[in-house]
């Protein structure tokens, strides 16, 4: 066989004026991979070589020829870029550097025979001292080309280094990208600290939870021993939350707040140095103190507060970041009374919606109710987060309430539907849908509203989404939908007997559902068939569903 065939010669020819590309600089390759990349780039063999030592490494090549000639070392050495050296024994020999500035004798080499029927004898005498089967000698040499041309050998890998310098490059690019964000990182970790705070905002977290959440990074900015928060609960009782070490707690606030009971808390209260002074002596091990008011209404309910600089001493930067903490916490605190306010009407608006929708039809009383403790119940078993289930929730309270739209005729037929009542039936998705896409608190529930009958195989409606197209709520929604659906009585058909709904749903699983979701249906089975037994009112339902 030749190394290349007739049009792959031609085609290669025509780049012969291409310039010769720089040595290849090994970066977040090895040089074993890169030997590997040269060798399926080029078709021939290639392994690691040092240069100084002549030595060769990592293949069958290096095995046979362990130590280059010395008089190949010094002319690829004197070549200092991709080139072939044609020694005296037959051999063609060809490297590509692998320059980097720890060591710049790092190459990948190789060798064929210029004819395949003349191989060296000292090859033959080194695979016989290596104990080489018959089998691998026959396997290794047939693997060579019949002839090679060293123009071609050039050129090719002259090519091969030019490709996997731009991949090295590209790779070098990205590293470089990514020590330039760890750098942004440490930079702006205090507005990072102060972004997530704000972000914060948006979700029903207690102010004394978003103080919690925001400690230990507070700790780390301010280079502190240790931080704590401390907030006025909705009692007199305090909240008090620590990260690290502080030489006091919560009891020993009131002695703490008299040392600065005369403060002026439109700005932080900052001492260092506070080893021989009255407030030390009181807290022995406190040596420099900041603490920011928190303030909600006018009044003070709570501090911010860090202790024992760890370079030593406190100072405005410091002072500035934990006043800022404690404003986003007082804005916190302030909204969240119109968040819980938003929250309570948009349950009530929710359970009108679901009420509207159990008059329309006795028989699927309480079905949405179900639906959506048992989805939520399923959500926790997939370990999603807090504000995912309740989403899933809220989701599967309003997943049929796009029947309201369908006429009472078809949804209380006894009978089995027509084509043309299914098809209408089949609409509701989309019509709860449109509904409820106008409202802007309840868009992050539109998915499971839209997409609850989509399946798995992707047969499903309204749009024959499959796989992991269709959204997580819906997919959680479908299976919780189905289970109770099939268990619930209907004005044509009986309710199915538990064992026979979860026959179907193991079947089901991967075809019509997610089976990643009938998993966690099984692993909380006993919950949901409480669920499923329990009498569901709309106070029941509010002492069971989560805070939304």
């Amino acid at each position: 066989m030749t190394l290349l065939s007739t049009p792959a010669i031609r085609d290669l020819e025509r780049f012969l004026s291409i310039p010769a590309p720089a040595p290849v600089t090994s970066g977040p390759l090895e040089p074993e991979k890169i030997a590997r990349q040269l060798t399926e780039l080029t078709g021939l063999p290639f392994c690691e070589a040092n240069l100084w030592t002549g030595e060769l490494s990592s293949g069958p090549q290096a095995d046979l020829f362990p130590k280059l000639p010395e008089n190949v070392r010094s002319e690829l050495q004197a070549a200092g870029k991709p080139s072939i050296v044609e020694a005296d024994n037959g051999l063609i020999f060809y490297g590509v550097p692998l320059y980097d500035l720890r060591d710049p004798n790092h190459w990948s080499v190789g060798f064929v025979p210029r004819e395949s029927a003349s191989l060296p004898p000292e090859l033959v005498v080194e695979a016989t001292r290596q104990n080489w089967s018959t089998a691998e000698w026959d396997e290794w040499r047939t693997a060579l080309p019949d002839r090679s041309s060293p123009k071609l050998i050039h050129r090719l890998i002259l090519l091969a280094a030019g490709s996997l310098q731009e991949e090295i490059s590209h790779h070098r690019r990205e590293q470089e990208a990514d020590d330039l964000a760890r750098e942004l990182d440490s930079v702006y970790e205090e507005i990072s600290l102060l972004h997530m705070l704000a972000g914060n905002l948006s979700v029903s977290l207690e102010s004394n939870e978003l103080g919690r959440l925001c400690l230990s990074r507070i700790r780390d900015c301010v280079a502190a021993s240790g931080c704590a928060v401390l907030l006025a609960g909705e009692t007199e009782k305090r909240d008090w939350s620590q990260s690290g070490n502080l030489p006091f707690g919560a009891g020993d606030w009131g002695v703490l707040e008299t040392h600065f009971e005369d403060h002026d808390w439109s700005t932080p209260f900052v001492k260092n140095q506070l080893e021989s002074t009255t407030l030390g002596a009181d807290f022995p091990g406190l040596r420099s103190l900041v603490v920011a008011a928190v303030r909600a209404n006018g009044r003070r309910i709570g501090f911010v507060i860090a202790c024992n600089a760890r370079s030593g001493e406190f100072g405005s930067i410091e002072a500035s970041l934990l006043n800022s903490v404690a404003m986003i916490i007082s804005t916190h605190s302030c909204n969240l009374a119109l968040f819980r306010e938003q929250d309570e009407m948009l349950l009530s608006f929710v359970k009108s919606l679901v009420t509207t929708l159990d008059a329309k039809d006795s028989y699927t009383r309480g079905h949405s109710q179900r639906v959506a403790l048992i989805a939520h119940r399923i959500a926790r078993q997939l370990r999603l987060t807090e504000q995912e289930t309740d989403a899933i929730y809220l989701s599967g309270l309003l997943h049929d309430i796009g029947k309201v739209g369908i006429n009472d005729s078809i949804l209380k037929k006894p009978g089995r539907l027509t084509d043309e009542e299914f098809a209408l039936i089949q609409r509701h998705p989309v019509i709860g849908y449109d509904i409820l896409s106008g409202l802007k608190k309840l868009q992050h529930i539109l998915p499971g509203v839209r997409h609850h009958h989509e399946s798995f195989n992707g047969t499903g409606y309204p749009d024959r989404l499959a796989g992991h197209e269709i959204p997580l709520m819906a997919r959680v929604l479908a299976v919780a939908d189905a289970f109770d659906a099939m268990g619930s009585n209907r004005s044509y058909r009986q309710g199915m007997p538990i064992e026979r709904i979860e026959t179907i749903l193991h079947e089901g699983a991967g075809t019509q559902w997610d089976p990643v979701v009938v998993r966690a249906y099984f692993e909380s089975r006993s919950d949901i068939h409480r669920i499923a037994n329990e009498e569901l009112t709309i106070d029941r339902l509010t002492d069971l569903a989560p805070r939304v």
